[in-house]
């Protein structure tokens, strides 16, 4: 059966021409199928392309961004898609002919392509992003208030504000909505993105479908208590979004403070520059260092590893969520999670017995709940030791590609129309 991925992300590599995370992982696993011949759509900075890599056809489709002075008119009218893409999406669906078009995220442009497709599409789920709209400004941030506490000249010229990511945001979650109407087959994971596919999608088929993860957290030695360490190392991993609860970091860490802990708290993914931290610092009035929180920016998956075998707990304190990828390596490395109850956290998290669950905007229970751990080690790395295997049983390659191939069997097979 020939299978179609089609992501929005760019896919160039020198090595794999391939972009990394979860998906890479997916793609990986589907070469080595005996049922299945891959191929992969997305975008590339230069022009389009088609190669073959290890029996897997990639087309990589110029994204057409054009010079600065284009890319700041494109930022100022938010503009979320380009037509000429979408036409090198299609192009390559005629190219390839396949049995079954299979695309990355609700949220996507790629969407776009449906009504051209000449084969049953599914579409799997990662985020949902009207539930993400809904929780974007944190309480206490408004959007007029995270605007000017953002507010920068520069910036503004370019086109790169929060406002104008704010609005861009809206617009694809006011597309994605479009998009509900015409999906007829859905992949997700959770409770939460089950119920909503089945309330906002009519007509939809849902298939439960575990994600892989990425190799490095398969490889890895697991996780182990550390001992003889004065510092107490919480790791949280966070993208720059209001969303994502930077100001219960913030908030969470001065009451740290405040209970003479000695700790420290990294985050990833996001920078100490980024807009979404420096908002959250000017509307607290106070600074993450301060409160001995360090900001290290993107690292790739062996970086995170190492941080995580150097912390003693991972904590994600986002507003909203399905499954967040990082939750589930942490889990998977054998590490003690605590996470705010949102989205469909509580799907991957059994409270008590593979992490803990927090309530959002509670950052005096989860300073307690920290604070308990960090007493009580052996606790933590119980949690931490259950949380492994349930994360071996969840994310096994194996099981995984044996469910997507009877998932695609079942969707060819359908009498459903398109």
């Amino acid at each position: 059966m020939k299978v179609l991925l089609l992501t929005d992300q760019n896919i160039e590599s020198d090595r794999t021409f391939v972009i990394g995370g979860w998906i890479q992982s997916f793609i990986n696993a589907l070469k080595d199928s005996r049922t299945l011949q891959p191929g992969v759509v997305g975008t590339a900075q230069n022009r389009s392309s088609k190669k073959t890599v290890d029996h897997v056809t990639f087309y990589m489709v110029g994204d057409h961004a054009g010079n600065p002075v284009k890319r700041i008119i494109d930022r100022w009218r938010c503009k979320i898609e380009d037509r000429r893409v979408i036409a090198g999406y299609v192009d390559a669906m005629h190219d390839f002919q396949p049995d079954i078009i299979h695309i990355f995220g609700v949220e996507s442009f790629v969407c776009r392509v449906i009504p051209f497709a000449q084969c049953k599409v599914v579409v799997h789920l990662q985020g949902i992003l009207n539930p993400c709209l809904n929780a974007w400004f944190p309480p206490a941030v408004s959007k007029k208030l995270s605007v000017l506490k953002s507010f920068r000249l520069f910036d503004s010229v370019r086109g790169i504000t929060l406002g104008r990511a704010y609005r861009r945001f809206a617009k694809i979650a006011a597309r994605e909505q479009e998009y509900f109407k015409n999906i007829r087959f859905a992949m997700g994971r959770t409770h939460w993105d089950k119920t909503i596919t089945l309330n906002f999608m009519n007509g939809v088929h849902y298939f439960h479908v575990e994600e892989l993860l990425r190799s490095e957290f398969f490889a890895a030695q697991q996780w182990q208590l550390l001992k003889n360490d004065s510092t107490f190392r919480i790791l949280s991993i966070l993208s720059p979004n209001l969303y994502k609860g930077f100001d219960t970091v913030l908030k969470t860490a001065a009451l740290l403070v405040r209970l003479n802990i000695k700790f420290d708290w990294h985050i990833c993914g996001a920078a100490a520059s980024d807009k979404a931290v420096k908002t959250i610092e000017r509307t607290v009035k106070s600074r993450f260092k301060e409160s001995s929180v360090y900001f290290h920016g993107k690292k790739n998956a062996t970086e995170v590893v190492e941080m995580m075998h150097q912390s003693n707990l991972y904590v994600h304190p986002s507003y909203i969520e399905n499954s967040a990828n990082s939750v589930c390596e942490a889990q998977l490395l054998g590490m003690p999670v605590v996470a705010t109850n949102v989205g469909g956290t509580a799907s991957i998290i059994e409270n008590g017995k593979t992490g803990i669950l927090v309530p959002a905007n509670d950052p005096y229970y989860l300073a307690g709940v920290i604070n308990s751990l960090m007493q009580n080690p052996e606790t933590a790395a119980a949690l931490g030791a259950k949380a492994r295997v349930a994360a071996l049983r969840r994310h096994d390659r194996n099981t995984v590609i044996q469910n997507v191939e009877a998932v695609y069997s079942e969707i060819y097979s359908s009498k459903v129309q398109d």
